[in-house]
This record gives C-alpha cells, structure tokens and sequence, in this order.
C-alpha cells in the first residue's frame, strides 16, 4: 500500500480482470470466485461483477445471491409480472 505523497505502483492495486467474449457464459459465482482468486477482495468483485449487469456497487459489496435477485426482479418487471 502506497503511503500518501509516494508514487503508486502496480502491486499498489488488485490486478484488472480481462474478460473475455467466452467470459459472457459464466454465472455470477463463477465470475466472482474467478476475480477473488485473481486477488480481488470479495466486497469489490461482487461490486464489480453487479456493474456488468448495470447494477450500481454497494459499500459492503454485492454478494451472488444479491446479484441474482435482483437480476430476477428485474427480469420479473421487464415482463410485467410485479410481485
């Protein structure tokens, strides 16, 4: 971790995810447990993993089942089907 009025270097941030087309496939665990073992904390790669289906990040992080219910609620409204 950088002190501050230091230079930052890359060991000072989580290494960037490159996802690639064939990533589209894999579910939200799968992306998630695949950025948590490319040495993202578990808080941002949840809020990481939400931004890619368009849902804001959250202090404490979004967790899979979190994710997946909201992607459900949403596909429940995109149909007209409110509960």
């Amino acid at each position: 971790m950088a002190i501050i009025g230091e230079p930052r270097t890359a060991q000072d941030d989580p290494p960037v995810p490159v996802l690639a087309a064939r990533d589209a496939e894999l579910t939200t665990r799968e992306l998630i447990a695949r950025m948590e073992r490319s040495g993202w904390p578990r808080a941002q790669a949840g809020n990481l993993v939400a931004l890619l289906y368009g849902i804001r990040p959250a202090t404490p992080g979004w967790t899979v089942h979190e994710i997946e219910h909201l992607r459900f609620l949403r596909a429940l409204v995109d149909a007209g089907l409110e509960h």
